[in-house]
């Protein structure tokens, strides 16, 4: 098992269990994980927006202008 794997079921043994680890290695990569979760989200829904762009454009293209 991976060091990665180690780490995501501690975190979930750690949810479940409503444990907060005190190793600050630990912190550290849950709270780095923790903000690429949410850069994540914002361009996943980035890319939505610019999908539905991209739709309404292709059936109105008169709106380009």
């Amino acid at each position: 098992m991976s060091d990665h794997q180690l780490l995501e079921e501690f975190q979930a043994y750690c949810d479940e269990h409503l444990i907060k680890p005190r190793n600050i290695y630990f912190q550290f990569w849950r709270d780095s994980r923790l903000g690429l979760n949410a850069e994540l989200d914002a361009l996943r829904k980035e890319v939505v927006r610019l999908k539905e762009d991209n739709l309404s454009l292709l059936e109105n293209p008169g709106d380009a202008l």
